[in-house]
């Protein structure tokens, strides 16, 4: 009887197998020329939810900001804001105006807000400012804008491309202005 050096393909199979399985898993343990992705550094440090901030000077109420949603940066000095109102106070402790957006970002390091879309004002004189994008400076009080916006006071409308004026609309600037009511000596300086 004759011995038979080739393998059976059954034999062979078995002998093959083990080796691919084998090389797969050394080239898979191979060191890799590309970095693993990593997590995004821009991640909040705080998340919060039903968020209600009290700004105090000395023993004075500077500001109460509200919100149904923030995030925060601490090593930016950055809080963002969704459906947010904010209430500030004068030197006095009386209410000066209160500020509603959906969204706000504020940079605390500069104390400098910035509300978009569907952003309202209403100032101790119960006079309004409607726009979709705002900038306050918390510091100077001074508040701008590049969109259109509708000023009502008493039962005057105005509406104009930009402004600029202080959180009472003192001497408000617009342009392209257009406006429905009486005029009067009560409006003020602006418009």
């Amino acid at each position: 009887m004759r011995y038979n050096h080739f393998l059976t393909t059954w034999q062979r199979g078995s002998v093959l197998l083990p080796l691919l399985v084998l090389l797969a898993m050394l080239a898979a343990c191979a060191p890799r020329d590309e970095p693993l992705p990593t997590t995004s550094t821009d991640l909040p440090d705080e998340q919060m939810d039903g968020v209600r901030i009290e700004a105090m000077a000395g023993d004075r109420l500077e500001y109460v900001l509200e919100a149904v949603h923030m995030d925060r940066w601490k090593d930016r000095q950055a809080l963002e804001a969704d459906t947010m109102m904010v209430r500030t106070y004068d030197a006095v402790g009386n209410l000066q105006a209160t500020i509603w957006s959906d969204h706000a970002s504020l940079n605390e390091a500069d104390d400098i807000l910035v509300a978009t879309s569907n952003v309202v004002i209403v100032n101790s004189d119960g006079d309004s400012l409607l726009t979709h994008y705002l900038v306050w400076n918390r510091v100077t009080d001074a508040i701008w804008g590049d969109r259109e916006v509708t000023v009502i006071r008493q039962s005057n409308t105005f509406r104009g491309m930009g402004f600029r004026t202080d959180i009472e609309f003192n001497e408000l600037v617009s342009y392209d202005v257009s406006g429905e009511g009486t005029p009067s000596d009560s409006l003020g300086d602006g418009l």
